[in-house]
């Protein structure tokens, strides 16, 4: 295990299985966001590795050897910046090239990242909400055509088997029709977005999905179940009811007050809290969609 006070880029490491050395990181950035990404090393620890497996059981690397390579670093940079223009043109002159592309590109791209996403959602469904997300329709509609899309694509959400193999799933997807391509895009996609990331907070607000059809008060508990402060839940109550309302409560148990506020929001029809539209309550309250 490996604490590094930084944020994780995915572009700056690769899957690697634990038997080959692969570590499990935990990253620190300013914000205070902790991350935790299973086997993966860094870009640069991976060239060392595969440098020392390249060696012989004589323990001579090619690098040792009296024989000088045929294509030389100056030589092999030149061909590819041929090449590179070559996929350039390619890509630009071809949308559903670049579609099959960029599923490759998302497919190799750490696929242990979306399993410590899908972990890290589990988490919070087990601990924090009860069980209640992964019983919702909404989950199990998505859950199914991400697992079925990336089947038809020869993986699944929770394989890392086409880690940095191109020619494998370029294999696989330049066969595959381009309504399937396009399915697998979304539910790869989906598979690396993780819950404490910007993304899903800049995408709700660019959105602005209808919540209603994700949460209920009746349906949904947990959130008040979640909630320990009194003075967050006085302002539940007000915003529910009318200050004097909530100023009559003020001297109630927490646990008397979140049971109030579960019946009147359970009451009160189509209420959504706050927080799923980028607002809040008084008493300092912050938004965490903000």
């Amino acid at each position: 295990m490996e604490l590094l006070e930084e944020r994780y880029y995915n572009w700056e490491y690769s899957a690697l299985a634990k038997k080959k050395g692969g570590k499990v990181c935990i990253f620190m950035a300013d914000s205070g966001e902790v991350e935790v990404k299973r086997g993966i090393v860094s870009n640069q620890e991976l060239r060392k590795l595969e440098k020392q497996a390249a060696t012989d059981e004589n323990g001579i690397t090619e690098t040792q050897t009296n024989e000088k390579p045929e294509i030389t670093k100056k030589l092999n940079e030149y061909l590819l910046g041929y090449l590179t223009q070559a996929s350039h043109t390619a890509i630009t002159h071809d949308y559903e090239l670049t579609q099959r592309v960029l599923l490759v590109m998302l497919l190799n791209n750490d696929r242990n990242v979306g399993i410590g996403q899908c972990e890290q959602f589990a988490r919070v469904n087990g601990e924090i909400a009860n069980e209640e997300l992964f019983a919702s329709r909404p989950h199990q509609e998505s859950e199914a055509f991400t697992s079925q899309a990336l089947k038809r694509a020869g993986t699944s959400p929770a394989e890392s088997s086409y880690s940095r193999d191109f020619d494998k799933i370029f294999k696989k997807v330049m066969k595959l029709p381009i309504e399937e391509v396009q399915a697998a895009i979304q539910a790869t996609v989906v598979s690396l977005i993780s819950l404490t990331s910007q993304t899903v907070t800049a995408l709700h607000r660019a959105t602005k999905p209808e919540m209603s059809a994700f949460w209920n008060a009746t349906d949904n508990p947990a959130f008040f179940d979640a909630i320990s402060s009194k003075p967050l839940l006085l302002s539940l109550l007000e915003s529910l009811t009318d200050k004097k309302t909530a100023g009559e409560h003020a001297n109630s148990k927490v646990k008397d007050l979140r049971e109030l506020v579960r019946t009147r929001a359970s009451e009160t029809e189509n209420w959504i809290p706050a927080y799923f539209s980028g607002g809040k309550y008084g008493n300092g309250v912050g938004r965490p969609l903000g």
